[in-house]
């Protein structure tokens, strides 16, 4: 199915793990030195930042 892709040299089977796996490295490591880790809202959660008596914050340290 991906042969055309390969083929005409439009992909490199090989690069495409090894890029993948660089980019995993890259953000372990960033997670690492700056031991915090920024993603998105999840639509449902988005929704209860605009009701505020629906909303708890999150738990930012825990004890540990």
């Amino acid at each position: 199915m991906i042969q055309w892709l390969i083929e005409p040299h439009l992909i490199d089977p090989a690069k495409v793990p090894r890029v993948a796996l660089q980019n995993g490295v890259s953000i372990a490591g960033a997670l690492l030195v700056t031991e915090i880790l920024i993603s998105e809202i999840p639509e449902e959660r988005a929704f209860c930042l605009q009701h505020r008596s629906h909303f708890r914050p999150p738990k930012l340290f825990s004890s540990m």
